[in-house]
């Protein structure tokens, strides 16, 4: 049944493709004439993550990535990547496709094609036990030091909105921000939500907590193609709309998120 509405759903693009007035883009056919489809993924769990024992990429988005590439009739492969190097990744043509998702904004629109959104997350900050920030107002202060993700969207709204002192790692472990806290050089570390509260709940041992605030800046999570892929742009939109409407998405949402989302 999902096979057939996509299928039905995608003849229109074909008929656009053999449209000589039509763009140029020809993603997809690149991809299905190698047989492969690259996906560049970073660390963020539970939306795509190395298993520490199996050391291979697992979560929502590669699930997801596994789907995508059956309806393309391709195999997978996936590329490693951190949040500081994935769009340009994909701008040089080092994956087809981001699936690490990526938070929605302005200057990140302007460099890559988002996909609809699939999920809405917010930013959250920890700091440490008996430590006197409570909330992200006292993160406001240049003499607080706040560590982050180098090229994530935390980065971005520090510098835009606060008088912090951000302290950005270029690593390919999200987790490694709060070790940056947890030894004293760092007074906070701020990521996604989701993130942050499984950080916690899958054994607190250096000692760390939420901030007593509301998270802040509500945004998409989405995949990106590169600028001018708008056939493929739209391939994934509405792969996204019937994996709703089927039911496919939630199985995946519930089996990965259901449980990281502690409130």
């Amino acid at each position: 049944m999902y096979r057939r509405l996509l299928a039905s759903a995608l003849l229109i693009g074909v008929g656009f493709m053999a449209n000589p007035s039509a763009a140029a883009d020809g993603k997809i056919k690149e991809i299905q004439d190698r047989g492969v489809m690259r996906i560049c993924f970073a660390d963020s769990v539970p939306s795509s993550y190395k298993d520490p024992q199996t050391g291979k990429w697992v979560g929502f988005n590669v699930d997801m990535s596994e789907l995508v590439a059956q309806e393309l009739g391709v195999k997978t492969e996936y590329v490693d990547s951190t949040w500081s190097t994935v769009i340009v990744s994909l701008q040089t043509g080092k994956c087809d496709v981001v699936m690490a998702g990526l938070s929605r904004g302005a200057k990140r629109a302007a460099a890559v094609l988002f996909i609809n959104p699939y999920h809405v997350n917010t930013l959250s900050a920890v700091t440490r036990s008996g430590s006197p920030i409570k909330t992200y107002a006292d993160i406001d202060n240049p003499n607080v030091t706040v560590a982050v993700t180098a090229g994530s969207n935390e980065e971005s709204y520090l510098k835009a909105n606060t008088a912090a002192s951000v302290h950005s790692l270029v690593t390919d472990k999200l987790s490694n921000i709060f070790f940056e806290v947890a030894t004293g050089r760092a007074d906070a570390a701020m990521t996604d939500t989701i993130t942050v509260r499984n950080f916690l709940a899958e054994g607190n041992q250096l000692n760390l907590r939420e901030l007593d605030d509301k998270p802040v800046l509500p945004k998409g999570s989405s995949w990106a193609v590169a600028p001018g892929e708008y056939q493929f742009q739209q391939f994934l939109n509405v792969f996204l709309e019937i994996a709703e409407a089927t039911g496919a998405k939630g199985k995946l949402y519930a089996k990965w998120y259901a449980k990281k989302e502690t409130h």
